[in-house]
């Protein structure tokens, strides 16, 4: 929190000292002051969160949906976002495998794991570049999966194993970008996963991009 706060105290005394006169800087520093604002407002809501989630104070609306059902849902929520960002978005439902195939979830608390994953992808993909989305049954025929697949700067070995911890940045990840996250998006995606008796991962290469996919256990009766 202490950079967010650094630069909002930083541009408030400026314009109250008259280090900054012009009209112009006084608007981009408004800009900025409540950009910064945001992500502090972000970075305390997800602290909330994350402490109620490890706490088991997470109140979760579970009901039970169809496999086919959820994966439709979820693109269809976010299906725009990917185009908008100007990438080619690729995606496979695998409909025969999910068929007659049930999950009890909580389904905001799922789309909000889908949402951070997708948010993650365009981040690090380039316009025009593609990210590709499966959904399936993993091979064990026990759990539903969905992965998410991006052509980015990727994620070295040494970072992997802690890209799930929280506050954890990639050393790949730019200035600019890390100014704009809170660090903790994957950690609460884990703990969400975690609440569903299911996992999270990812694979990656420097230079060829990552796969994060995250499984769901099948609901049997």
């Amino acid at each position: 929190m202490k950079t967010p706060i650094t630069s909002i105290i930083g541009y408030i005394n400026a314009i109250n000292d008259g280090t900054i006169k012009d009209t112009k800087q006084i608007e981009d520093a408004i800009d900025i002051i409540f950009t910064k604002s945001l992500t502090m407002e972000r970075l305390i809501n997800d602290l909330i969160q994350l402490s109620k989630l490890e706490t088991k104070q997470f109140s979760m609306q579970f009901m039970r949906i169809e496999a086919n059902e959820l994966a439709i849902d979820l693109m269809s929520r976010h299906k725009l976002d990917i185009k908008t960002a100007h990438l080619t978005l690729r995606y496979k439902i695998d409909r025969e495998a999910l068929s007659k195939k049930y999950l009890i979830i909580d389904l905001e608390r799922i789309d909000q794991v889908f949402a951070n994953l997708i948010s993650n992808a365009i981040k690090y993909t380039k316009a025009k570049d593609s990210i590709i989305i499966k959904f399936g049954i993993d091979s064990t025929k026990d759990n539903f999966y969905v992965s998410v697949t991006d052509t980015g700067s990727g994620i070295s070995q040494d970072d992997l194993p802690h890209i799930f911890d929280r506050f954890y940045m990639s050393s790949t990840v730019s200035e600019e970008k890390r100014m704009s996250s809170t660090g903790l998006g994957l950690t609460i995606s884990k703990e969400i996963i975690a609440a569903h008796r299911g996992t999270i991962f990812a694979k990656s290469r420097l230079g060829k991009g990552s796969t994060f996919t995250f499984t769901i256990p099948l609901y049997k009766d």
